[in-house]
């Protein structure tokens, strides 16, 4: 079967997540990563299935193909919105990398189910509508929750880029064992990095930022 021919539109801080996340799947093919929606009018970014669109809406954006759209707005205007404009799905940041594996892979059975022939019974049509706006498959049991994700997340936005895990605790209003435990999940899904800084007297300590 014919490989899916895929465009990152994000930011270059973010496309390299993106780009592991589609790498993991044998028939995804990556024909351009950019950071301008500008630049979606490159011949190379036509000739693709699927948009992983990670921006502003453009007033004048028009998408040939299909496209998942991610983003941290979760207000339902933005998300019927990017219904509106064609979406496939809509992924909040901070998601799970897991999320981004079975929205693809819900894609990918869509993607070959549209080539099918060209006449269809009505069962055919059924199963198709079902790929399209149907459950999502299962990506195993989350530890962590989500809202509590976003509120750490949102709390390395300007100006605070750095915090530690005494300031994310006293900001957010949870324990250290619970914030420690949080910003080292982040950490190991590259949503933060984490360097040590050393201070004049006592331990050294964990600094987290945006990678």
């Amino acid at each position: 079967m014919r490989n899916v021919n895929v465009v990152i539109l994000a930011d270059s801080r973010d496309q390299s997540r993106y780009e592991s996340g589609v790498s993991q799947l044998a028939r995804f093919h990556i024909v351009d990563m950019l950071d301008d929606p500008a630049r979606l009018t490159r011949a190379e970014s036509w000739s693709a299935d699927l948009l992983l669109h990670d921006a502003d809406w453009a007033d004048s954006f028009v998408w040939p193909g299909s496209l998942i759209h991610i983003s941290g707005d979760c207000r339902l205007a933005s998300i019927s919105r990017a219904m509106r404009r064609g979406a496939f799905d809509y992924l909040i940041k901070p998601f799970f990398p897991e999320r981004l594996i079975a929205s693809l892979e819900s894609y990918l059975h869509f993607h070959d189910a549209i080539r099918a022939p060209s006449s269809l019974t009505q069962r055919d049509i059924d199963r198709l509508f079902s790929l399209r706006y149907g459950k999502l498959p299962k990506v195993g049991e989350v530890k962590y929750c989500e809202k509590m994700l976003m509120r750490i997340m949102d709390s390395f936005a300007a100006p605070a880029r750095t915090q530690t895990v005494k300031s994310v605790s006293s900001m957010i209003g949870i324990n250290k064992s619970t914030a420690a435990r949080y910003l080292k999940f982040c950490v190991e899904q590259g949503l933060l990095s984490q360097d040590l800084l050393y201070g004049n007297v006592g331990r050294p300590e964990l600094v987290f930022r945006m990678p």
